[in-house]
């Protein structure tokens, strides 16, 4: 269903939907042997200038989980704010390499942030030999056989660095081929494109608690150990919510203020799966 003046052709950003597109793509670097293991300090693949020094020893999962402790707060109230100042910049790899400091040690505990995705993005970028934009495309649109081409927005002209922590416009319809990928256990026609056993991780830790969990780029709403069912999100309302009991994926797209009730919708969606699907 669509609002008016939007129908299925209609391109919308993701916002930070599309860390769990740069996250799944990690998991397809892995099973291409592009990176070698998730406990990979990033300094094995970035270059001196890309980073801090300091930087160098945060693993590969640490920003996957968002653990690494990297000093980029995530407030988005004030333009001078380190997140918005990342968002507005026209140069995203001056940005990463001028970050400094821990807000804890690496590691210690999760913590969300943006910075961790943009870094994340970067290391594949030089896993790969090949733009964010490109990998996205040979990995997941073309095999998936996305209905329409899809954009990612760029820091300038200049550098053509993809914002990856958010930005990624494409339909609904192609948003919840992310989805797809994951009910099929990572197997698209013939072809596999990410390894069965990655598909099973955002369920591989039920969220028990009252509150929403994340897990490599995707958030666990409470109580899911019998759906074991996921999402992505991001501001203003973006969701692709998968759930693998009821193999049901649902893409809600919205705009509004960057308040919002996440517990709610998550388990509105659970909801609405099970009345779709007749699971009960």
């Amino acid at each position: 269903m669509y609002s008016e003046g939007y129908n299925r052709a209609s391109k919308f950003a993701s916002y930070s939907v599309a860390k769990s597109f740069v996250a799944t793509l990690i998991g397809v670097a892995l099973s291409e042997g592009k990176i070698r293991s998730l406990d990979d300090p990033i300094g094995d693949y970035l270059a001196p200038k890309d980073v801090s020094e300091q930087h160098r020893n945060v693993t590969v999962g640490q920003l996957l989980s968002m653990r690494s402790g990297i000093d980029v707060d995530e407030r988005y109230d004030s333009a001078l704010s380190p997140v918005v100042r990342m968002y507005l910049t026209t140069d995203l790899n001056h940005f990463i390499s001028r970050v400094s400091g821990f807000r804890y040690p690496a590691g210690e505990r999760f913590e969300y942030r943006s910075i961790d995705t943009l870094i994340l993005a970067k290391v594949l970028t030089r896993a790969t030999g090949v733009s964010l934009t490109e990998y996205v495309k040979q990995k997941f649109w073309n095999p998936l056989g996305a209905g329409d081409d899809a954009t990612w927005s760029v820091d300038s002209r200049e550098h053509n660095v993809e914002k990856a922590f958010c930005c990624l416009n494409a339909t609904a319809r192609d948003f919840a081929k992310l989805g797809t990928l994951y009910l099929a256990r990572g197997i698209v026609g013939d072809n596999r494109i990410v390894s069965k056993s990655w598909t099973f991780t955002p369920a591989t830790s039920p969220n028990r608690s009252a509150t929403v969990a994340y897990s490599y780029g995707w958030w666990l709403p409470p109580g899911n150990e019998r759906d074991e069912d996921f999402s992505a999100i991001g501001i203003y309302g973006q969701y692709v919510y998968v759930n693998p009991l009821t193999q049901t994926i649902i893409v809600k797209l919205s705009e509004y203020g960057v308040e919002q009730d996440e517990i709610a919708t998550l388990l509105t969606l659970r909801h609405i799966a099970h009345l779709a699907s007749g699971v009960r």
